[in-house]
């Protein structure tokens, strides 16, 4: 059997605090912290240029639904979202797909707000 792949600093921050795995948890929230901050830049550039998903101008893609679950529960790992708003608007987004479906600790989109 393959060995399984170390989770992503996220998941491991999550991991610690929720199931207390034994993971270097400050080196997990810096290494989520720097994979958001890129994510928020990307985002932020995709919607000056009138694009909205991380690969795709017109619809999301798996990359998107790959990213959601660990974006958004990544706060039960310390990891605050708040100074990311690219990234709060993505998520917004993606909770609004058709179909998309509320897990637990992910709540339905608020109302849409016109850009400003």
């Amino acid at each position: 059997p393959f060995p399984a792949a170390p989770p992503g600093p996220a998941s491991a921050a999550r991991l610690h605090d929720a199931l207390f795995y034994d993971f270097d948890i400050d080196a997990a929230r810096a290494g989520a912290h720097r994979l958001f901050r890129i994510l928020d830049e990307h985002l932020w550039f995709a919607e000056q240029e009138g694009r909205q998903w991380i690969c795709s101008a017109a619809h999301p893609t798996i990359a998107d639904i790959a990213c959601f679950p660990y974006i958004m529960l990544s706060e039960e790992g310390g990891i605050s979202r708040q100074d990311y708003p690219a990234i709060r608007r993505w998520c917004d987004r993606v909770k609004r797909i058709k179909g998309f479906i509320v897990m637990s600790g992910v709540f339905p989109a608020g109302p849409a707000r016109a850009a400003a």
